[in-house]
This record gives C-alpha cells, structure tokens and sequence, in this order.
C-alpha cells in the first residue's frame, strides 16, 4: 500500500508509526475475539500527510472464517459474502478512537472493504482526470496480486512445514499426489 501511496502521490508515506497516546488504551479500546490482547502502543500500518493534516492508515486481512465469525456473532459473516469487510473497519475505527484511521480492509478470498475502494478513490483523485480510472485499477490489481500471492505463500508455507521426510519436496507434486489418491486417473506423468 506504502507504493501505491507513493506511485499516486510521489511521496512517500511513513510505515508503522505510533500515534499519540490520549487515554489508557489498556482499558478503554475495543477489542477483536481474534487480537491476542498484548498490545501496549497503538500503531498505525501507514501514515501520510493531507491537506487537512496527517492521516493514519491501518490495514487488516480478515475471513469470514475467523473464530468470532464462526461463532455467528457477526451475523452469518461466515455464510454472507462481504459480511466480515465491513465487520473488520467497524472494528479499525473503534480500535484506534478518538483518532481518525482509514481502515484498509479486504477478505482473505479477496474481497475489498467499502472504506479500502473509497481510500484509493480519494487517492487517485488527486491525479489528473485523464490518469484517475487508470491508477485506481492499477492500484486495485496490485493489491488482490499482493494478497493472492502471500494467501500462496502461506500455502506453500505449510505444506512445506507438514510434510514428512519422505514427502516431495515440491509442494505442487505433494498436492498432485493427494489428487491421486482421491482419483488415481489424474496421475498422467
């Protein structure tokens, strides 16, 4: 996001930067079933001078398949496509009160929180009206290219972690392999 920040606006913005403490955070901020609790700061992903001051932006993953929303406490986000987005901002925004912090949200199967498509709009209408469109789907490309390339990493992460000693060691041969064993036709080679 830093990137496409400084493509569009030829600055480059500051990355995990701390915001000014104005309460006890330890009591008093919300919390997410799936945040580990140990957070003493508040940091935002990015932060980037506006017009109208400085501007924090804190980026999320989520999935419909978190813990609290398999518990059916976001109302079937598990189940409603797009649901678990706008669930995540709620959440951004609470977490980093009073300060104002554009969340960047997006679904793990790919899916871009309403807050994310309005951050780029914002962005990319500062670029002259014959680039707008064009940056925006650029930088909408490299985003879902970034995050379907680390959902293959993390993938490929942990087939490489769980296979055995005498696995293969490509990960698309041990994949092929557990194909064949639900249909041994699918073994050409």
């Amino acid at each position: 996001m830093a990137n496409i920040i400084e493509d569009i606006t030829g600055t480059r913005p500051l990355i995990e930067q701390i915001l000014p403490q104005t309460r006890d955070i330890t009591t008093s901020r919300a919390c997410h079933p799936d945040d580990n609790g140990n957070e003493t700061t508040m940091r935002a992903d990015i932060a980037m001078s506006t017009a109208q001051g400085p501007m924090y932006i804190d980026i999320m993953i989520t999935s419909a398949f978190t813990q609290h929303s398999l518990a059916g406490n976001y109302d079937s986000a598990c189940i409603v496509p797009g649901t678990a987005a706008p669930h995540a901002e709620t959440y951004k925004v609470q977490k980093y009160a009073p300060h104002s912090v554009t969340p960047i949200v997006f679904e793990l199967h790919g899916r871009v929180g309403a807050c994310t498509l309005a951050f780029l709009r914002q962005l990319t209408n500062t670029l002259p009206d014959t680039e707008r469109n064009g940056a925006y789907h650029k930088a909408l490309q490299q985003l879902a290219t970034t995050l379907q390339t680390h959902n293959a990493k993390s993938i490929e992460a942990y087939i490489l972690q769980t296979q055995s000693p005498d696995t293969p060691a490509s990960p698309y041969t041990a994949l092929r392999r557990l194909r064949c064993k639900t249909n041994p036709k699918t073994l050409t080679k």
